[in-house]
């Protein structure tokens, strides 16, 4: 059975206006383990432009993962109550 966790990154970035903003991405994570999940999003985002940057990690509950022929867009669907 797959385990996923949602990775959310909080940093901070320079907006075109030359100001720092603080932002969040989320990301879902296919990893047997916490450790596993945080070194995957860890070498995801190395190459970007991320100051002050905080990762959280949690287990997701992902029902069904519907795979599409569009290049790294994946359908999840999820029960609220299970998270």
């Amino acid at each position: 059975m797959k385990s996923y966790f949602k990775c959310t990154v909080r940093f901070t970035e320079t907006a075109d206006n030359g100001m720092d903003m603080k932002s969040s991405e989320e990301y879902v994570i296919d990893a047997m383990t916490y450790t596993e999940a945080e070194a995957v999003i860890n070498d995801y985002v190395k190459d970007y432009n991320m100051r002050d940057m905080e990762i959280d990690i949690a287990k997701y509950k992902v029902e069904e993962v519907i795979e599409s022929s569009f290049e790294n867009f994946y359908k999840l669907t999820y029960d609220e109550l299970m998270m």
